[in-house]
């Protein structure tokens, strides 16, 4: 085992001598070694190691483009391939005429409270929601909501 690993170290450093210059060149290099010390080991003689493939000139490294995403143009089926887009939902002033039923009011961050709507006016809502372990009762002002959707 001692062997094997003096062998790969041995094919590494002469490997990094050689200095090849593409890595077609450098694995050549590599399976030449490799069969040469098999060839060793089985009392045979090595292979000769295959021709030299003439280096290709290689292309510049490419340059990432950085460049702004610009919309197609609309086509007369873009409102069959869009999404509808979302309504508006139920206008703040109705949450009045809705005492006592299911709502869904999303606020400004974005966060969506179900519950029953317990009171309201101008400038307020209270929200009745099932919580485990009991109901909360709290108080939206109207700033905070963004939308209200009857469930």
């Amino acid at each position: 085992m001692g062997g094997r690993i003096v062998t790969a170290l041995a094919l590494a450093l002469v490997a990094a001598a050689a200095g090849a210059a593409t890595l077609e060149e450098d694995e050549a290099r590599i399976e030449a070694l490799i069969r040469a010390e098999r060839a060793g080991l089985a009392g045979k003689p090595a292979a000769p190691p295959p021709p030299a493939v003439p280096a290709e000139p290689q292309a510049p490294a490419a340059v990432p483009v950085v460049a702004s995403v610009v919309a197609p143009p609309p086509t007369p089926h873009d409102e069959w391939l869009a999404a509808p887009a979302r309504e508006a939902g139920m206008p703040f002033a109705e949450l009045a005429h809705n005492i006592g039923r299911r709502v869904a009011i999303t606020t400004a961050g974005e966060r969506v409270h179900r519950g029953v709507v317990g009171s309201a006016d101008a400038r307020q809502v209270t929200l009745r929601v099932k919580r485990p372990g009991g109901n909360a009762t709290y108080t939206l002002t109207r700033n905070q909501v963004l939308r209200v959707d009857l469930r």
